[in-house]
């Protein structure tokens, strides 16, 4: 840390994308940008659909792109204890080292990705005959934050309160239903991300478990 150079953080500003994207298109209105790990681009379809419920805008670019592919994002990665081991030499292919939901996985890889998608008040979409590819019907998020600093990167996915770890994932799945006037899920299907991280399986598998059934 004593090594940082006065303009590192500008090598790292996360509106960049956001504002370069709206640049390019000649858009104006409500610019935002959601910084929470891999809810980022989850988060931003939510923030959108609320900039167009309260009449700040008719259409709204969502989504997110991230790179682990740079010596910050590699550093983070091991502290937290996330990466599956390799070794130079090692020539396994990935996909049988991320292995998102066996109970072996040893952890994920560093890769970079991107999407952006439009979100549009459905009748503006229908009066210009954009085709439309889904429906947000209901939006939710929640967070379960420790009650103390996060010292030890390592445990850091290990930290909750509440009655359960699951606490935070059943509250977004609940405010979701509700906005879409349904107290439970119809279709009952589940979209979990998968990082591959062994101890953040168990909560996603009960918190579904206990809401859907």
């Amino acid at each position: 840390m004593n090594n940082l150079q006065p303009l590192w953080l500008l090598k790292y500003l996360p509106n960049m994308l956001a504002c370069h994207v709206t640049i390019l298109h000649g858009c104006e209105g409500p610019s935002n940008t959601i910084t929470c790990a891999e809810a980022s681009g989850l988060l931003s379809l939510g923030e959108s659909l609320r900039v167009i419920q309260r009449d700040d805008a008719d259409a709204c670019f969502s989504g997110g792109a991230e790179s682990k592919l740079n010596l910050m994002g590699m550093a983070r990665l091991e502290l937290a204890g996330r990466l599956a081991p390799t070794t130079p030499d090692d020539a396994t292919h990935a996909a049988d080292l991320v292995r998102p939901f066996d109970p072996g996985a040893t952890g994920t890889l560093a890769a970079e990705g991107g999407g952006v998608v439009i979100l549009e008040e459905a009748a503006h979409a229908q009066a210009r005959g954009a085709t439309a590819y889904a429906e947000v019907l209901g939006f939710g998020a929640a967070q379960g934050s420790p009650p103390f600093p996060v010292l030890d990167l390592a445990d850091a996915d290990n930290l909750h309160t509440g009655e359960s770890p699951s606490d935070g994932l059943r509250w977004a799945i609940e405010a979701a239903a509700r906005r879409r006037g349904r107290q439970r899920p119809r279709d009952r299907r589940h979209r979990s991300h998968g990082v591959g991280h062994p101890r953040r399986r168990p909560d996603r598998g009960r918190c579904a478990a206990g809401r859907f059934r």
